[in-house]
């Protein structure tokens, strides 16, 4: 019998503690996240649990399709913790783009842990992309992003390979009480 079908098998007496730890576990590996969805989708006793992992770090790049599902069941919002944004996405201008992106930033109040970063793609396509420069961001995705930034929710924040981030906003992050890590690299 397979993981899925011996947790969902009520006939095994496993405790309900102990089938969310074998969800935990389960989670903490990258390649046994399909089978944390299929328990969400198959076991109502399990769902919650599982979509607490399921949504707990997201990419940018994913807010559309995510965007939707949130709209569908807002309480999902909660478990996103983290989200990864490569800053070659924050250069689209595309106005759907940019609207469903500001969108979803609003969405994430309990967001705990942001980062922008350069990503290293196995390619030389993104060459173009170096650094992020500030002033190319959209300015209604730039005041979401901020917005973020200042949450009183938000504990970590990495941003690297930013130019001209705005001084007055990086002087604050320095006086925010809120942020137990903040890790900065070429911020220009």
């Amino acid at each position: 019998m397979s993981l899925e079908s011996n947790l969902g098998n009520s006939n095994l007496g496993l405790p309900y503690d102990i089938q969310l730890l074998i969800i935990d576990e389960a989670a903490s590996d990258p390649a046994l996240l399909s089978v944390v969805k299929a328990f969400a989708l198959t076991h109502h006793a399990l769902r919650e649990h599982c979509q607490r992992h399921i949504f707990s770090v997201v990419p940018y790049g994913q807010h559309v399709p995510i965007l939707k599902i949130l709209k569908g069941s807002p309480h999902l919002a909660h478990y996103i913790q983290t989200l990864l944004i490569p800053t070659h996405l924050l250069h689209v201008h595309q106005l759907e783009w940019v609207a469903s992106g500001v969108e979803f930033l609003s969405k994430l109040r309990y967001l705990h842990d942001l980062r922008i970063f350069k990503e290293i793609l196995r390619r030389n396509v993104w060459k173009v992309w170096q650094d992020l420069s500030w002033l190319h961001v959209h300015p209604q995705l730039a005041t979401g992003l901020l917005r973020l930034i200042h949450s009183p929710a938000l504990r970590t924040l990495q941003m690297h390979d930013i130019d001209g981030f705005p001084l007055e906003e990086f002087l604050l992050l320095g006086r925010s009480p809120h942020l137990t890590s903040l890790d900065i690299a070429e911020l220009h």
